[in-house]
């Protein structure tokens, strides 16, 4: 260590535009990595129920212009209509459950609502709002979706089958139960609001296990509330959320079961209009909203980046490290083993690498404090995120402080190992005679 803190000091001023150009890196590294890891971090965030196994059947009815119209047909008819229509489709091979609820009224559909709550407390508010996603009570919902309660709530058939009162009923995801009353059993707690002049209580009826309304938002403080405690049966236009046995593919399964849905499924005036796997739903939100595009783009600078951080660091250390070969070579006739030599100058790489960061990390801090850090999607100031670490200015900072010094370090290490390895190979004597 003595040795390499003297070598850096007598060489400064050779390694003074490397030093300068490291905390450049470093300020750099930071914009556009920072952009590109909280992308990655959020595109990576379970959205909390299963995906793999969903498909959605979109259920229309046929237009008075059509031959295969039915006219007359009266309430009860339509509901009879449906159970027959939803009995096949349960009992399809592939099929291990189903959730019919009304159109555009699923998990991250485009369409949604937004609520803000405040506690049953005196005082106690929320500045922030947060998701409401409605569906029908008594259609094995949760169960479908896969998602699950927390211990000391109803399980998730009790909820699926709770009876509900529209407007005064909520289930409640962890982090939002968390986020009202942290340690404690949400079951049974109550929030109110005001609706004009009257003040509306809702009652929580369980805690599911955190999931999120859209898969480009961070928030996993979600609301589950009903507007009808059934589904009502005489309507002719639904999304059946399908749960598929395990094993079977989304993507295999949507096409097959059209096929087989235009020849056997047509009740009434009911027919399935289209299959979609859950996954291409989630995509197609996204693609709406431009998710996908603005992902690849900062993915795509963040690689360019990275790819001339290798060139250019790597390349500068490689060649100040190659000029030192006869240098090394008059260590190695005072006794300096090979693993001394690459020791040593990886040591000088390392170092001087570290100082840099340090200064440039210390530098975009401080422009952090006044700018702040990159929070991915618009939407994500809207709403609340418990323990996540983008929305943390330290561990944010820290995580990606530690992001930008791994990829200059590894850069350092590659520039400097192969010209540290070639000249801890040189012969003493070849060395001497060249001094």
């Amino acid at each position: 260590m003595k040795i390499i803190l003297k070598n850096l000091w007598n060489r400064r001023g050779r390694y003074a535009w490397l030093f300068i150009e490291l905390i450049v890196v470093t300020a750099l590294a930071w914009y556009i990595l920072d952009k590109a890891v909280v992308n990655i971090s959020d595109s990576k965030m379970p959205v909390g129920y299963d995906v793999d196994r969903l498909a959605i059947v979109r259920v229309n009815s046929l237009p008075e212009t059509s031959k295969k119209y039915v006219a007359g047909l009266d309430s009860a008819q339509r509901a009879a209509n449906f159970e027959t229509f939803m009995n096949k489709l349960r009992h399809y091979e592939d099929v291990e459950r189903i959730s019919p609820q009304y159109e555009g009224n699923l998990l991250n559909d485009g369409s949604i609502s937004i609520n803000k709550y405040q506690a049953g407390v005196a005082g106690d508010t929320l500045a922030k709002m947060q998701y409401e996603v409605q569906f029908c009570g008594g259609t094995e919902y949760f169960e479908t979706y896969g998602i699950r309660t927390l211990p000391g709530s109803p399980s998730p058939e009790e909820l699926s089958a709770y009876n509900y009162n529209p407007g005064r009923h909520i289930v409640l995801t962890e982090d939002f139960a968390r986020l009202y009353w942290p340690g404690e059993n949400a079951v049974g707690k109550s929030f109110y609001y005001l609706n004009g002049e009257d003040t509306v209580r809702i009652y929580v009826a369980g805690v599911v296990e955190n999931v999120r309304y859209q898969s480009f938002v961070r928030t996993n403080v979600l609301a589950f509330g009903t507007w009808d405690t059934f589904l009502d049966k005489s309507r002719e236009n639904y999304d059946v959320l399908v749960r598929l046995k395990p094993g079977i593919d989304p993507g295999d399964f949507a096409p097959r079961f059209a096929e087989w849905a235009a020849k056997n499924m047509n009740v009434g005036n009911l027919y399935v209009k289209s299959v979609t796997p859950y996954a291409d739903q989630i995509y197609e939100i996204e693609y709406s909203r431009g998710i996908p595009a603005n992902r690849n783009s900062q993915l795509a600078l963040a690689a360019f980046f990275l790819i001339n951080l290798i060139l250019g660091v790597t390349g500068s250390f490689f060649l100040q490290t190659r000029r030192r070969t006869a240098e090394m070579g008059v260590h190695r006739s005072f006794g300096a083993t090979r693993s001394h030599i690459v020791r040593m100058l990886m040591g000088e790489g390392v170092i001087l690498a570290t100082v840099a960061f340090i200064i440039g990390d210390f530098i975009m801090l401080q422009v952090l404090l006044k700018t702040g850090l990159d929070n991915g999607n618009n939407l994500n100031n809207m709403f609340d995120t418990i323990n996540n670490w983008v929305g943390n200015f330290w561990q944010h900072f820290a995580v990606i402080s530690a992001v930008v010094y791994a990829c200059i370090l590894l850069c350092v290490l590659i520039g400097t190992f192969l010209p540290a390895w070639q000249a801890s190979r040189v012969r003493p004597v070849d060395a001497l005679r060249d001094e």
